[in-house]
C-alpha cells in the first residue's frame, strides 16, 4: 500500500531497518502493528539528530503543561518540561515513549510498551511513571 511504502522510505531515509518495523496503519490500531521498544527508540534517536527533529518533538506531549496527554502525569514541579512523550493505550495495552531529560542534563529516548491484562489503566501508567522518573533522578 502507499501508506506502508511512505513508511518505510521515511524510515529508511533517517537510518532504520524498516524490515523490523510492521505498519499496517496510520492509527496504530491495527492488531497487525508491531514494533520492538528498542526499534521504537532508536526511531526516536534518530529523530533527534534529524534535520526536522525540533519540528517532530514538538508534536509530543510535554510535562508540566495543562494540555496533552501526560497533563495528569509527571505533575512534579521537579519533573516539569522534562519529558515530552506520546502516550498511547488499547484494551491490554498501555505505551509511553519519548524523551526525558535527566538530572545529570543527558536526554535519553526511551519508549515503555506494556501487554497484558490489566496495564491498559492506571496500574500500567503509574509503573511507566516510576520508571521514568528513575531515568530521571538516576540518568
Amino acid at each position: 500500500t502507499l501508506l506502508a511504502h511512505d513508511c518505510r522510505s521515511a524510515l529508511e531515509s533517517v537510518g532504520l531497518d524498516a524490515s523490523r518495523f510492521e505498519i499496517r496503519d496510520g492509527s496504530g490500531l491495527s492488531p497487525g502493528n508491531r514494533v520492538s521498544a528498542a526499534d521504537l527508540a532508536r526511531f526516536l534517536q534518530a529523530m533527534s539528530r534529524h534535520p526536522h527533529g525540533a519540528a517532530w518533538r514538538s508534536t509530543l506531549a510535554v510535562s508540566g503543561e495543562r494540555e496533552g496527554t501526560l497533563r495528569h502525569r509527571f505533575r512534579e514541579p521537579a519533573l516539569a518540561g522534562r519529558i515530552a512523550a506520546k502516550t498511547g493505550s488499547i484494551k491490554a495495552v498501555s505505551t509511553l515513549a519519548g524523551y526525558a531529560t535527566a538530572n545529570s542534563g543527558k536526554t535519553y529516548a526511551f519508549a515503555i510498551l506494556l501487554n497484558g491484562r490489566g496495564v491498559w489503566d492506571s496500574v500500567g501508567q503509574a509503573y511507566q511513571d516510576r520508571l521514568v522518573r528513575t531515568l530521571i533522578l538516576n540518568g
